[in-house]
């Protein structure tokens, strides 16, 4: 959908071709070279575009340590893609808000979560009451699909709010990861 408003934001690092004189040297350690040639493509007035008939086949199915690992050390990579190429933030980037929208309002979202907790705990009136209880029965649907407690539809139900737990908890394991200067690559296991 992105490239029908101009172009996308990311190719996917299991098949991407470029042009070889748009091409440039990747920085060191690059940990998101498919969204970083993308942005370095369209800085030289080009597109990406995404082509639905060209398809990859990836036989390795993760366990969920190792789909932790993977979102932990793509949501560094947002944080590194800034230091690697802060001109991704300027206005004159036709991609910057595709890039703040796909990219880096999902690194707050772990922070806002913790907020509302805590604010609607504090609160605790009328609908900010309601609010508190929503948000405890969800974290407790989580907790019933972390523990594999199975109880019927309910477990099924449960895995919405274990992923969207698992992503948030993989974005505030990415900040700290990345503040501290922990590095995350890829590694075979």
């Amino acid at each position: 959908m992105e490239g029908n408003i101009g172009t996308d934001v990311r190719a996917t690092g299991a098949f991407e071709w470029v042009r070889r004189n748009l091409l440039l040297p990747l920085p060191q350690d690059t940990i998101l070279d498919d969204v970083y040639i993308p942005f370095q493509v369209v800085r030289q007035g080009q597109r990406v575009v995404f082509e639905p008939e060209a398809l990859a086949w990836d036989d390795l199915k993760p366990g969920p340590k190792q789909e932790f690992r993977r979102k932990v050390r793509t949501l560094i990579g947002n944080y590194q893609l800034l230091q690697l190429a802060p001109w991704i933030l300027k206005r004159s980037n036709p991609l910057r808000f595709q890039f703040i929208c796909h990219k880096l309002l999902r690194l707050l979202v772990p922070f806002a979560l913790v907020g509302l907790l805590f604010s609607t705990f504090w609160l605790r009136k009328e609908l900010y009451g309601l609010a508190l209880v929503l948000q405890l029965v969800f974290y407790a649907l989580g907790a019933l699909s972390i523990f594999r407690v199975r109880l019927g539809i309910v477990s099924r139900l449960s895995e919405i709010p274990l992923n969207n737990i698992v992503l948030n908890t993989a974005a505030a394991v990415a900040f700290i990861y990345f503040i501290t200067g922990r590095k995350a690559v890829w590694a075979r296991s």
